[in-house]
């Protein structure tokens, strides 16, 4: 066929029977020129060649010259009827007037939705103004239906912006043939009211890492909005690169669980361990990452070239370059927080009266529940968007799409060594003194810093002469220390490290300096006994049931000026100071007796929901912090059923 690609494309905008009919006469010409029996034929007598060729298509002898001067000039795309691409009437609308219009559809794309009378009333004015006449209000509802092509011009604005940086190209769908090809991350606030490590009660954010090929969640990570870039892009990859069974949080997660879960025909710790050493290591090749400044910060991108991992920044606002991540944080949300106390509905219109009245759960457990969730139901949930191409009506789940995957494409996952983990952490350079080396108010100290004490590390740059010192931000028990002459990390610990009932965090640690500070100097002694009344959810047991009776007291049939005295004792009371220590059971002068009744009632009225989705029962109300709660409740009245901590 004597035709360029390019003329070939062009029949693309026709019929699969035009296009069909088109290349036939095409080949037919071809046929005839092609023979050497016909070079010395004259112009009719090609015709009649050309037309015993086409025996199968009805063509006139006449049609047959205008598509041999069409192939000559045009190629295949000549031989096509013109007709059937004739423009639509609104060509017949002056373009002006089309130019006006799309210029304000245009400009609602920002704006908040309006009506379609609303734009057409701006284009008559517009209009009007340059002397440009408009055609009837029917017309120009038509045009506006024809030029808004799919938009979103007139629905939720939120539909209309995410259409608006939607690229103007064909989709090409990533398609990663084997486990860590492509990996996902992004970050975004939770819909969830927790109890932060300070007692405030706010929303955190959640940053994870998901796998296309597999769906496997990499690595989860619950942080305050206002977190230090520098831990999420160091602590990220750590954990991602990391089995679960050698991370620090995974005894306490344990723990966590044979507490809250109800007696199984197994037990707990076993199914956790199982499901645990199932959950694929997944090392990515190349991650999709937004620009946010988690992602674009130097601790980030130096790991991810530590380990050869390749970076692919997302554009601003499209959903698009990151899809498997941005939809799953909507099954997130669906599977596992809806069924938390504190859910915020996802939008305004799906919250509820007071979601931040409710909240019980702190930021740590949410996190352990979180990663227990990734566990034992998402990685083992079939789903939709996970077939292989020999079983294209089967949904399997993560982990078998992982061993589906790694049976055709075998490769052997490495884990971080201990070397290689401590080297990705976040970096600080300290002195080494006599006494050891001073971290955040808290000193760290080993024997082998001996050789260090008072010397330069000899490194110039940014260290200036002092020790490159590596740190957990979620565990500030130890810290590891660089021995360059030889080449070796040195665990420094804290004195009181053995002391800690858990591992502290930065926040952690800050809030109980906040609330020493208030009292004056402190040593170190002080900051255990702080630290350790924090994880003990002491504080949060004083916030939450001062909450919980604030919101549910009934002060109906007393004078105003009581009223507003009883909630301003219970705020001060129930809602202290971390460094609050007075008599809890006298400052509530203000409330009769009839309130401690009906407010001690109302709490221990326990409502028990169920979380089917981690496929093991769980009562919201059996928490950590209930025991304390109802201690608490029991030290303000004598009133009602006496529960124990053990009970409880």
């Amino acid at each position: 066929m004597n035709a360029d690609l390019t003329t070939v494309a062009d029949l693309a905008r026709y019929s699969p029977a035009v296009q069909a009919k088109c290349i036939s006469i095409a080949t037919a010409i071809d046929a005839v020129d092609s023979d050497p029996a016909n070079h010395a034929s004259t112009r009719a007598a090609r015709v009649q060649r050309t037309l015993q060729e086409l025996a199968g298509i009805h063509i006139g002898q006449r049609q047959v010259y205008r598509y041999l001067a069409a192939y000559r000039v045009k190629g295949v795309a000549g031989l096509a009827d013109a007709r059937k691409t004739r423009s639509r009437r609104e060509s017949r609308t002056d373009p002006r007037l089309i130019d006006l219009i799309e210029a304000e559809l245009k400009a609602q794309q920002p704006a908040s939705t309006g009506t379609r009378s609303r734009t057409i009333a701006r284009v008559q004015w517009e209009a009007s103004r340059s002397d440009i006449s408009t055609p009837s209000r029917r017309t120009m509802y038509r045009l506006l239906e024809q030029l808004d092509r799919k938009r979103g011009t007139f629905g939720p604005a939120t539909t209309r912006r995410s259409k608006a940086a939607r690229p103007d190209r064909t989709f090409h769908p990533a398609a990663p043939s084997r486990p860590g090809e492509l990996v996902e991350i992004d970050a975004t606030p939770l819909d969830l009211f927790v109890q932060m490590p300070d007692g405030e009660i706010a929303r955190p954010e959640l940053t994870y890492a998901i796998d296309v090929a597999t769906g496997t969640i990499g690595a989860t990570l619950l942080h305050e909005s206002y977190a230090k870039s520098v831990d999420i892009g160091a602590i990220l990859p750590a954990r991602m690169l990391t089995r679960t069974s050698d991370q620090s949080w995974w005894p306490e997660a344990i723990s966590m669980a044979e507490r809250l879960f109800e007696p199984t025909a197994e037990p707990t710790r076993r199914i956790l361990e199982e499901a645990a050493a199932q959950l694929p290591l997944i090392v990515p090749e190349s991650v999709t990452v937004d620009r946010g400044k988690v992602f674009i910060g130097s601790t980030f991108t130096a790991a991810c070239e530590r380990l050869e991992i390749s970076q692919t920044r997302a554009n601003p606002r499209q959903g698009t370059d990151k899809p498997h991540v941005e939809s799953g944080f909507k099954r997130i949300r669906e599977g596992f927080v809806q069924y938390l106390s504190g859910y915020t509905g996802g939008t305004i219109s799906n919250r509820g009266e007071d979601p931040r009245a409710d909240t019980v759960w702190t930021l740590g457990e949410v996190q352990l529940l979180l990663d227990l969730w990734v566990i034992l139901h998402w990685q083992t949930t079939p789903q939709s968007g996970l077939r292989l191409p020999g079983m294209p009506h089967r949904n399997l789940s993560p982990n078998q799409m992982y061993s589906a995957l790694s049976a055709a494409a075998p490769h052997v996952p490495v884990s971080l060594s201990r070397d290689d983990y401590i080297a990705l952490l976040p970096l600080t350079w300290r002195t080494v003194q006599p006494y050891g080396i001073n971290l955040g108010g808290l000193i760290y100290d080993a024997d082998l810093l001996h050789p260090m004490r008072g010397r330069k590390s000899g490194l110039a740059g940014e260290a200036r002469g002092r020790w490159e010192v590596r740190y957990d931000p979620y565990n500030l028990r130890q810290v590891w220390v660089r021995d360059l002459h030889n080449d070796r990390w040195i665990t420094a610990s804290w004195a009181l490290a053995n002391k800690t009932e858990h591992p502290f965090s930065h926040e952690i640690l800050r809030a109980a300096q906040r609330a020493l500070r208030q009292s004056g100097p402190s040593t170190s002694i002080d900051i255990l006994e702080q630290i350790n009344r924090i994880q003990s959810h002491e504080i949060g047991a004083y916030k939450v049931a001062g909450r919980w009776l604030i919101a549910r007291i009934d002060l109906r049939g007393f004078a105003a000026s009581d009223a507003r005295a009883a909630k301003s004792d219970l705020r001060l009371v129930l809602d202290p100071a971390p460094a609050f220590t007075g008599d809890v059971g006298g400052a509530l002068t203000h409330l009769p007796e009839r309130i401690h009744t009906q407010s001690v009632a109302e709490i221990l009225r326990i409502d028990v929901a169920k979380v089917p989705a981690l496929g093991l029962a769980v009562d919201a109300q059996t928490l950590v912090n209930r025991a304390a709660l109802v201690t608490f409740l029991q030290s303000v009245s004598n009133f009602g059923p006496h529960y124990s901590p053990a009970s409880a």
